[in-house]
Parts: C-alpha cells; sequence; structure tokens
C-alpha cells in the first residue's frame, strides 16, 4: 500500500502531467514553454518537457488530449486541410474586376474569402490582405509528409527512394575517350 505521503506526490505528478498537456496543446505544441507551465523550474524545463512529451507520445495521452481538445473545438481535419488549401492557392487576380477595381468582399468565391485577412480600422476603412502562406506550405509539408524535421522515422525509405531515381543520362558525346 502507498502511504498517504506517495498518494500526494502521485497526485501531484499527475496534476503536473496534465497541466504540461494543456499547456503543450495550447502553445502551440512547445514542450520547454509547457514543462514552465506545469511548475518545472525554467532550469530544467527542457529537459522534462523532453522527457514528458516522450512518455505522453508512447502512453497515447497527447493523442487522446489533442483528439479530446479538437472534438470540443468542433474541429475536423478536412475543415483545417481546406483552409491550408485556400491558403496555399489564394490568388490576388480574383480580388479584382476586369477593369481593376476590387471585387466586393460579398461576391469573392469562398476559397478566396476563406484566404483573406480582413482588417478594419477605426475609421472604419478595410483593408484586405492574403494569410501568409509560409505557415500554410508548412502544415501541408507536415500533413503530406515532407517536412524533414518530422520525418526522421522515414530516413531510411527516403535514402531508398534517391537510390531509386535515375540519374540524367550524358548525351554520347559528352563522353571521354
Amino acid at each position: 500500500m502507498f502511504s498517504t505521503t506517495r498518494r500526494s506526490a502521485r497526485a501531484g505528478v499527475t496534476e503536473r502531467r496534465r497541466a504540461f498537456i494543456q499547456a503543450y496543446i495550447a502553445n502551440g505544441q512547445n514542450a520547454t514553454e509547457a514543462a514552465i507551465t506545469a511548475g518545472y523550474s525554467k532550469k530544467t524545463a527542457a529537459q522534462q518537457g523532453h522527457i514528458l512529451l516522450r512518455k505522453l507520445e508512447n502512453s497515447g495521452e497527447l493523442a487522446v488530449a489533442a483528439k479530446a481538445s479538437a472534438e470540443r473545438a468542433e474541429l475536423k481535419t478536412d475543415e483545417v486541410l481546406y483552409q491550408v488549401r485556400c491558403g496555399l492557392r489564394a490568388d490576388p487576380r480574383k480580388l479584382f474586376k476586369a477593369d481593376g477595381s476590387l471585387v466586393p468582399i460579398p461576391e469573392l468565391d469562398a476559397e478566396t474569402a476563406a484566404a483573406l485577412d480582413i482588417e478594419i480600422d477605426a475609421d472604419g476603412k478595410v483593408k484586405r490582405r492574403f494569410w501568409n502562406k509560409g505557415p500554410a506550405i508548412l502544415a501541408a509539408m507536415r500533413h503530406l509528409g515532407l517536412y524533414e524535421k518530422d520525418n526522421k522515422h522515414l530516413g531510411p525509405n527516403l535514402a531508398l527512394q534517391v537510390v531509386l531515381v535515375d540519374p540524367p543520362r550524358r548525351p554520347p558525346e559528352d563522353y571521354e575517350d
């Protein structure tokens, strides 16, 4: 049997673990910052964050928490990927009529409207600009498995794929005698 002290210590660890999970999901998946938020010291936060992250990934707790968070926010994978797609395919030509005047916002197609960041200043003047494509490109690359940092586990396959690609052939006149 556990003593009262051991039980309370275990409860504290479990509470820290829950706090870490919530902070990690909320802060955009920064393990060090999540560890600090969960109560670990700044000196050891990077190490503790790494350890906790590995334990949570292996146990599946992180995936369960992320799924629950997405469900509470009513986020669907298809919806998120649609938004990424709109950002990637944003075409500034769709903002203008043939005469060069701006298309009114209510007349924009859904994809173009989804790619816009609308700002209304204090005078009521509307500024339109497309969302930054950089984050959309990175998100799409991660989803498709093209982002090197996220694909260390695919290293051997990638090397095999490179080996299987035929090198460009030189015309016979380029060969030395």
